[in-house]
């Protein structure tokens, strides 16, 4: 009797992001559906209209904010990558930004639930203090210096929250930047702790040093989780010396 293997499929949320593209790319090459949600100008996209002609990849041009979810078909696994990007270093717009982002977070986890999906949040190692050697990863215990790492902080919370609430499966990423990609959210709160550093602004916070991750790394995380190999909830990435 012939069996039927379940096509497995994946929801990206930031998917014409570098780090979004990457992923879809990848996810694609192996025969995986691909459903993307992000809000972009798709005619200035070259990569995001030639990955349109591929039939396993689904596009959303909405802002999550946005989205219906009740339109989508349940997926096996959530790749979160979009944030609100902070405005300003004011509190009065942090907030604003992430009483949104904790919104989305809801959002996509009521979605999770629904599906029966697993929810993976791409992080950062700021959220550490940055800069962890292989050797260092035994402690990964919260210690932001950095505002992207008090940021992503906060998106660990929120899922962490609303998981346990709808008790959903979910992976927390913890990364430095992948090599030659840049990530707009990382980029806007360093400019500002770039400000504070020259005596713009009255905070004091530190700077990343600029540790990358390779990208062939990242990949395969992602597709070991995609596969159900790795347990752990909090997984932080170095490369493999």
């Amino acid at each position: 009797m012939e069996v039927h293997t379940k096509m497995k499929s994946v929801l990206i949320t930031g998917a014409a992001g570098e780090v979004g593209l990457l992923l879809t790319k990848s996810f694609i090459n192996e025969g995986i559906d691909v459903y993307g949600i992000d809000h972009v100008d798709r005619d200035h996209c070259e990569e995001l209209a030639f990955l349109g002609r591929n039939a396993l990849f689904h596009f959303d041009n909405h802002s999550l904010a946005q989205v219906d979810w009740n339109d989508y078909e349940p997926v096996d696994v959530i790749f979160h990558l979009a944030h609100q990007i902070p405005t300003g270093d004011g509190l009065a717009k942090l907030k604003e930004t992430l009483n949104k982002n904790r919104q989305n977070m809801k959002n996509i986890v009521d979605y999770a639930a629904k599906s029966g999906a697993k929810v993976v949040l791409v992080s950062t190692t700021e959220v550490c203090g940055g800069n962890q050697s292989e050797d260092q990863l035994t402690d990964q215990s919260p210690s932001p210096k950095s505002l992207y790492g008090f940021f992503m902080l906060a998106e660990e919370s929120f899922l962490q929250k609303a998981a346990a609430d709808s008790a959903i499966s979910y992976h927390i990423l913890r990364s430095p930047r992948l090599s030659g990609s840049s990530h707009p959210i990382e980029k806007r709160c360093h400019a500002i702790d770039e400000s504070e550093k020259a005596g713009i602004s009255t905070h004091s916070r530190e700077l990343n040093n600029g540790q990358t991750l390779l990208k062939e790394t990242f990949v395969e995380v992602c597709m070991e989780i995609l596969n159900g190999t790795r347990e752990e909830q909090i997984i932080p990435l170095f490369n493999k010396s």
